[in-house]
């Protein structure tokens, strides 16, 4: 077979060119680090790549996620720490204001400041995040959560919570409903509350009581009736029995029925009644309230200084009640904040795989690129040798 003088000529330099193409390429690799330049490299691995990226796309904008919810719940960890700073300032104020030496001009004093916590109090339960959304309105963040109109202050949110996706599998909340943090707050001693009636003539004031018996507690209304100055029968409202009949009066004696524990201290006069119910709801609004009225009528004698008294003790266990319930609130923002953490890590953990898969797939070996390339470079030199001496070679070489 005859191979004429043109064919080797085109054969050696398509073999050279492939040479060259393929140093370019190795040399590419190994000044970019990365083994792919372009889809043509290797269309399969680009594809999953491609899948990769997109992956690490979606865990970095879940990371935003978790950095925004971090900063939304970690503000409505500080306003509650704010409110519960409050509330304890409160209760100072209470115990104060109950204090038997307290003037006209102090209880006018404390009703004052209270008054400037009921403003601040607002404005905290109207606090908003960066985007200028209401924390605390659930999910109408855009919509003002709490009103103040003649003395009352109503709820405009709603009862859910706006939630933020952190992971694969994770949400979180990064809004509450202001109705369930400041208005769903138990009253009395969290099981059932104790009052006086306005109409009481003596000085008595009744404890707020204990629960002895969980078995034998019953959510019943019931009355205290001084049917004597010295006596007084316990009755039942909602059933209509008699708990206690002519009990002997004793100034600050304990006496028992239905599960609880009470005691009544002072001069109850005879028909003077005291109520025993089941602990409600009172927002914490109505209980500053309470205690500004309260303060605002300075008892001009020792009746009237007994209803003050058992009003502000009412106040001093609603304002017990507030704070509990803050801090079960704030328990469990702090159950969040771990949560985003616990998240944050999981996130971290896949993006650190995906990234080692992806480096696996398109970074460069420099070892084998190298080595590659000193092949490639070796078998170019000798197809441009081979190439030089065919083409020295002519016929009147040999004659």
């Amino acid at each position: 077979m005859r191979i004429s003088s043109s064919y080797f000529t085109d054969y050696s330099s398509a073999q050279m060119n492939s040479k060259l193409t393929e140093l370019a390429r190795l040399q590419e690799q190994i000044s970019s680090g990365k083994r792919i330049n372009k889809p043509s490299d290797d269309p399969a691995t680009v594809a999953r790549a491609q899948t990769i990226d997109s992956n690490r796309s979606r865990i970095e904008q879940l990371q935003k996620n978790s950095v925004i919810a971090n900063q939304r719940i970690t503000l409505e960890e500080d306003t509650l720490d704010r409110i519960t700073d409050m509330v304890q300032r409160l209760q100072e104020l209470a115990l104060a204001a109950k204090s038997g030496t307290v003037t006209a001009e102090k209880l006018s004093a404390y009703g004052s400041e209270v008054q400037q916590h009921l403003y601040e109090l607002i404005d905290y339960g109207n606090t908003k995040n960066a985007n200028g959304e209401y924390i605390f309105a659930g999910k109408m963040g855009k919509t003002q959560p709490f009103i103040l109109d003649n003395n009352q202050v109503t709820y405009q949110g709603d009862q859910g919570s706006i939630e933020l996706q952190i992971g694969s599998s994770r949400t979180v909340a990064v809004s509450d409903s202001g109705d369930e943090i400041f208005q769903k707050i138990p009253t009395g001693n969290g099981t059932f509350v104790v009052g006086a009636e306005n109409t009481n003539t003596g000085t008595g004031v009744i404890s707020s009581g204990t629960v002895v018996s969980n078995v034998a507690y019953q959510p019943h209304d019931v009355r205290v009736v001084f049917t004597s100055d010295t006596t007084f029968d316990v009755i039942n409202d909602t059933t209509g029995a008699t708990e206690i009949a002519n009990q002997t009066y004793s100034d600050g004696g304990t006496f028992q029925f239905n599960g609880v524990a009470l005691s009544i201290g002072g001069t109850p006069l005879n028909g003077d009644t005291f109520t025993v119910e089941p602990s409600r709801q009172e927002d914490l609004f109505s209980t500053l309230q309470r205690f500004i009225t309260a303060a605002a009528n300075n008892p001009a004698n020792a009746n009237e200084r007994a209803q003050m008294d058992q009003e502000l003790n009412t106040v001093l266990e609603n304002l017990e009640q507030a704070h509990i319930h803050i801090n079960t609130q704030r328990s469990s923002i702090g159950s969040r904040l771990n949560y985003i953490d616990a998240a944050n890590d999981e996130n971290g953990s896949i993006d650190f795989l995906l990234q080692s898969t992806l480096s696996d797939l398109t970074d460069t070996d420099y070892a084998e690129a190298a080595s590659k390339l000193e092949f490639e470079m070796t078998t170019l030199e000798a197809v441009r040798q081979t190439f030089a001496k065919l083409q020295g070679n002519n016929l009147f070489n040999y004659l």
